[in-house]
């Protein structure tokens, strides 16, 4: 019975797939197959000298690295996001539908200009606000560095998180703060109805905006390069 319910839909499905759509989405996965397969032709005819390259030290050494970046700003991200949504959909901040819009706004800046600011702001050596705290305190004090692994993990965190913001602030709209409310009276603490209630209800949110900044990491290299990692 089943298996024959899943038979209809799978036709209903078919049915309704316009040849449009379908001649439009073949274009897509042929612009997307079509450098993919290039890739790996080339990498068939590659010589010997080239495969051994990618068992180097040097090699595993990045490759460590780069895992290491994405955990860590999909991490950030992850939480930064989250807070953030929280605070726009479920207290009575003021001037809440400015911040949704204020929020989102990394989206639109390359990360890698993003890098650039916080270079000229946080460099130890003329960066502008060094020399601003020396010319108020009237002696060099410590800032936090922007370079290194931890200096391009929060700068990429701070324009990947809006990946987050946005899917976990859907989620949050579509969650009746009802549910929430219910745990509470049953006696949940705070800290149960997130795990119990609003945590599963954000979890395709989360998991999808975790992706997206997964990737958009993986691509990213104007950022890495200017924090000299």
């Amino acid at each position: 019975m089943e298996l024959t319910r899943t038979n209809l839909n799978y036709q209903k499905l078919r049915s309704n797939i316009s040849p449009r759509l379908a001649i439009a989405a073949g274009m897509v996965a042929l612009f997307v197959a079509v450098p993919l397969a290039y890739i790996f032709l080339r990498a068939a005819g590659a010589e010997t000298e080239a495969w051994l390259r990618l068992f180097q030290a040097r090699i595993w050494k990045l490759f460590g690295n780069t895992l290491l970046l994405v955990f860590a700003v999909t991490g950030g991200a992850l939480i930064t996001g989250v807070s953030m949504a929280w605070f726009t959909e479920r207290t009575d901040l003021p001037g809440r539908n400015f911040l949704r819009w204020m929020l989102a706004m990394p989206l639109a800046i390359p990360a890698y200009i993003g890098g650039i600011v916080h270079l000229a702001l946080l460099r130890p050596r003329g960066g502008y606000l060094p020399q601003l705290l020396e010319q108020v305190f009237g002696q060099p004090l410590p800032t936090p560095s922007p370079f290194g692994f931890l200096g391009a993990a929060f700068i990429l965190t701070l324009f990947t998180y809006p990946y987050v913001y946005l899917l976990s602030g859907a989620a949050f709209r579509s969650l009746h703060a009802s549910l929430e409310e219910a745990a509470r009276v049953f006696g949940r603490t705070p800290f149960q109805t997130l795990l119990h209630v609003t945590l599963p209800a954000l979890r395709p949110g989360l998991t999808a905006g975790a992706l997206l900044v997964a990737l958009d990491i993986l691509a990213e290299y104007g950022t890495v390069a200017l924090c000299a990692l």
